[in-house]
């Protein structure tokens, strides 16, 4: 009976991902598509701000997701407002996906009051609770709190789903095989989304036996599938799938996106202009809608001017922000305010 009842979400997000693509692109709506491009551009615009910053020296400690930014927009438009998303190292898009404010997000990587955090979290910790955005997470840290927020909504009966961002670092590591377990045990509502970048060389591949870790995913008992992660529809099809069978209480999922980021967004030497236009998934996103009359060249020369627009007015207010208060060191950090014994900077005598 267990058997059957895992094979049948099996099948349906396997026949999801062999729809032809335009077959995928008829049955999302015509809106939505724009939607995605508009929310793209924006993040594109986002992330080389912040590569700027990275480039000036303001801001250190990030990873970038730029040439990404399917994934993110894909995996976030299949949830709600209430539904929870976990991210990696590379948080930014999925909390912009999520409908985080940019603004509040620069604050806070510039360590500025009024950032997401009041300036605490800076670029390694970043939540907004009020999107659903729990947080970035370094390796696998993130994914047994994706587990234990999933069965707090199990628990007391809410209608809403986890969703976890993995990344090389994380898919290899102790901490998913436990929350994978976990999760099908117990049947919880959550879906992982492994984001793997084929052309990036790291030493995280070394940590596994499978070159695509979805073969593992019936040994975990858990319903899994692998998609072009560039392709925004693709990835959206595919959580869209697996939100509604956690939804309906049968269990996680683990969706692998597969994708080569063309890290001529962010020049690298050997790469040409060419190559990464060809792997961009803004650019070939952007052809599609062409192709099917939802884009004209004036469409796309508009989108792409506001928001780098926006995306500088963003990043001056963050920049004009005031930094944090030293009275406000210790506040929001514990539940009850801590008696401080010792003086801080600027207290001392002398």
């Amino acid at each position: 009976m267990n058997e059957q009842r895992r094979e049948i979400p099996v099948r349906l997000l396997r026949a999801a991902a062999l729809r032809s693509e335009e077959q995928a692109l008829a049955s999302v709506d015509d809106a939505l598509l724009r939607v995605m491009y508009v929310r793209m551009i924006r993040i594109r615009a986002f992330e080389l701000r912040v590569a700027g910053l990275v480039h000036e020296g303001v801001v250190t400690g990030v990873q970038l997701s730029a040439g990404q930014e399917s994934v993110a927009v894909g995996a976030c438009s299949a949830l709600r407002d209430e539904d929870y998303v976990i991210s990696n190292e590379r948080p930014h898009g999925h909390l912009l996906a999520k409908g985080v404010s940019p603004r509040a997000l620069l604050a806070e990587l510039l360590a500025k009051a009024d950032g997401l955090s009041q300036g605490k979290g800076g670029p390694t910790f970043l939540a907004d609770p009020k999107h659903g955005a729990i947080g970035g997470f370094s390796g696998g840290d993130g994914l047994l709190i994706a587990v234990g927020a999933a069965f707090t909504a199990q628990y007391r009966q809410r209608d809403l789903v986890v969703l976890a961002f993995l990344s090389d670092e994380a898919i290899g590591c102790g901490a998913f095989a436990e929350a994978a377990n976990l999760a099908a045990l117990r049947k919880l509502p959550v879906v992982f989304v492994y984001e793997n970048l084929l052309t990036e060389p790291n030493a995280y591949r070394t940590w596994r036996a499978l070159d695509y870790p979805i073969d593992a995913a019936p040994g975990w008992g858990i319903t899994g599938v692998a998609v072009d992660g560039s392709d925004p529809v693709a990835v959206f099809r595919a959580v869209g799938e697996a939100v509604a069978l956690a939804r309906a209480g049968n269990g996680p999922s683990l969706i692998e996106a597969r994708l080569e980021p063309p890290r001529g967004v962010l020049p690298v030497a050997g790469e040409s202009d060419e190559d990464a236009r060809r792997r961009d998934p803004i650019v070939r996103f952007a052809e599609r809608l062409r192709t099917m009359g939802l884009l004209s060249v004036e469409d796309e020369v508009l989108v792409e001017r506001r928001a780098r627009e926006e995306a500088d007015a963003d990043l001056a207010w963050a920049r004009s922000r005031p930094a944090p208060d030293l009275a406000d060191m210790f506040r929001d950090l514990y539940h009850a305010p801590i008696d401080r014994r010792w003086p801080l900077i600027g207290e001392r005598d002398g």
